[in-house]
């Protein structure tokens, strides 16, 4: 239940605790336009840089709020596990509308191709990613065989590098998988 800030040599600059229930249950993290979202106990925190609170988002999240991320036009995609869903809001933070699919489960990461205007959803129930496009069209559903497993198990982040390999947690069969 606390933020802490390092500097690129991993020296500790700051923290903030979580006091006043400020923080609860901190799951996703993200750095967008200068503000740090927290995905945090049924909501989304906002923090400057030097961790004041500037706002929150709470419209439409239930209490499994997984992962945040962002689209170069600015709007924010958050998972949530319960219901299995990717919800849209605005850069003021508006919700917008919701992303969902018979076979999602459990979604736990998010990330955005800005490239190809795509959102890749990793499903820790699941065991696969989910490609949607920003309108919340699928356009694929993939699973990675190897490892102990059969499939991926308990995907628990998913990040996209600027070269555009796709990196996932597959924490059930202790790896990360490179696609």
């Amino acid at each position: 239940r606390r933020l802490s800030k390092f500097d690129k040599t991993g020296k500790f600059i700051t923290s903030r605790s979580g006091e006043n229930d400020l923080i609860v249950a901190p799951a996703g993290i993200k750095m967008i336009r200068n503000n740090l979202y927290v995905c945090d106990a049924g909501r989304v925190q906002v923090f400057d840089q030097n961790f004041n609170l500037t706002d929150s988002i709470g419209v439409k999240l239930g209490a499994g709020v997984a992962d945040i991320t962002s689209s170069p036009d600015g709007y924010l995609y958050v998972a949530e596990t319960e219901p299995p869903t990717v919800h849209v809001f605005t850069v003021r933070h508006t919700y917008l509308h919701s992303i969902q699919h018979e076979d999602l489960c459990c979604p736990s990461g998010v990330c955005f191709d800005a490239y190809q205007q795509l959102l890749y959803v990793c499903d820790s129930v699941a065991g696969c990613v989910f490609v949607f496009r920003h309108d919340g069209e699928c356009v694929m559903k993939t699973t990675i065989e190897g490892g102990r497993s059969n499939q991926m198990s308990a995907t628990t982040g998913i990040s996209l590098d600027k070269d555009g390999y796709l990196y996932v947690c597959d924490a059930g069969n202790n790896r990360v998988i490179v696609l």
